[in-house]
């Protein structure tokens, strides 16, 4: 069931004739705004512009504490689109390991340094320049676009084109990376995605209250190894 709840909702954040009415509207999700398709805006690319622009970014701050009391990391479980993609690169049929790792740290440093600090000492939207969802649901489309558009017509003057440079190709590094390790652990980049920690402070309060239960049974775990709320 899950899944067909991550494909709809992936469907759902990315229809343009929405992006009318809900364009510059956080979803609960990792989506990048700049998607051709994307009709809904990133929580976390608002707070980076806003840290920018030096100014609290009241709404959606508000919207993001919203959607936690309503379900918390449910969203990065049932409705994310890169967490959709990481699911279905870790079906592909090759040797799994369990990363036991805490990446708390990472994860706390990401949202500290990247989407917070950075943008607001030096103007600079680091965390975008880094995430792989940015790279696989804007970045690359927008490049083949525009590699079309110059294709078909010898006077279009492309600036994305001449611009390209290793920041890109760092980008796709990253989610080449990423791509990669998706296929032998579980949602990797959700361990360290900065809009999962902000929703998890609400794990214990949401409404929709999902949980890792504390299990008696110490033999098989197959519960929470496929549980995609842990």
């Amino acid at each position: 069931m899950r899944k067909y709840f991550q494909l709809l909702s992936t469907i759902f954040f990315n229809l343009p004739f929405l992006s009318n009415i809900f364009k510059y509207i956080p979803a609960p999700v990792l989506n990048c705004y700049s998607c051709p398709l994307a009709s809904w805006a990133c929580p976390i690319g608002i707070i980076q512009h806003f840290g920018i622009i030096k100014e609290f970014p009241f709404f959606t701050i508000g919207l993001i504490i919203i959607f936690g009391l309503i379900l918390a990391r449910g969203f990065c479980s049932f409705l994310c689109p890169f967490g959709f993609f990481q699911d279905l690169i870790y079906k592909i049929p090759v040797r799994k390991i369990k990363l036991r790792s805490n990446l708390k740290y990472v994860q706390y440093s990401i949202l500290i340094f990247a989407v917070l600090l950075i943008p607001i000492l030096n103007n600079i939207p680091i965390f975008c320049y880094i995430c792989p969802a940015g790279t696989l649901e804007a970045s690359i489309p927008t490049v083949i676009i525009e590699k079309y558009n110059s294709y078909n017509n010898q006077f279009f003057d492309s600036f994305i084109l001449e611009s390209l440079g290793w920041i890109f190709y760092t980008k796709i590094l990253i989610l080449l990376t990423f791509t990669t390790v998706s296929a032998i652990t579980p949602r990797p980049f959700c361990k360290i995605c900065p809009l999962g920690l902000i929703l998890s402070f609400f794990n214990k309060i949401s409404i929709l209250n999902f949980f890792k239960p504390k299990l008696k049974c110490k033999t098989c775990n197959n519960c929470l190894n496929k549980c995609a709320l842990k």
